[in-house]
């Protein structure tokens, strides 16, 4: 018993609220799924719903944490941003902004490839022309090295010319 006097026993924290059950999640989402088309919905709306429909207010990241909340959600998201599950719906002017946009893009790729294309060509003809000129493949293959800084071997032949 005296060994119990001195001692503090931790405290259990005891929840505000029950824990968000996969039965409850399918229901909250439901009712996002259940709203008017026309309602505009945010992530307060959602736990308004929820703590009213429920009687427990669980926190915006506790709802979104359920896949089947988030999807709802998003979903709903979509639809008041004009966009279906197919992709974004293009309408008048913006639609042929983008597809001005998308020819531009296209044009710039063929471009760029065909100027990597030059580019090859004009690599293989550097390779070809110096193994051609005997430089090996292992001194093609060598470093670079810093402009400045030579190779001893050349050094020490620069300096024999010098004399």
């Amino acid at each position: 018993m005296s060994a119990d006097i001195g001692r503090v026993t931790p405290m259990r924290r005891l929840r505000k609220h029950p824990r968000l059950s996969d039965a409850n999640a399918a229901l909250i989402a439901r009712m996002i799924d259940d709203l008017p088309q026309k309602a505009v919905i945010t992530w307060s709306d959602v736990v308004a719903l929820a703590s009213k429909q429920l009687r427990v207010k669980w926190s915006r990241q506790t709802l979104e944490k359920r896949k089947q909340i988030k999807d709802a959600y998003l979903r709903r998201f979509a639809q008041r941003r004009g966009i279906d599950e197919k992709g974004p719906r293009r309408s008048g002017r913006a639609g042929e902004e983008a597809e001005r946009r998308i020819l531009n893009l296209k044009d710039e790729n063929e471009k760029l490839r065909r100027r990597l294309e030059e580019y090859d060509r004009r690599l293989m003809r550097y390779v070809l022309n110096a193994i051609a000129h005997g430089v090996t493949e292992k001194e093609l293959d060598a470093p670079i090295l810093p402009l400045g800084s030579e190779s001893k071997s050349t050094g020490e032949n620069d300096k024999k010319a010098r004399r």
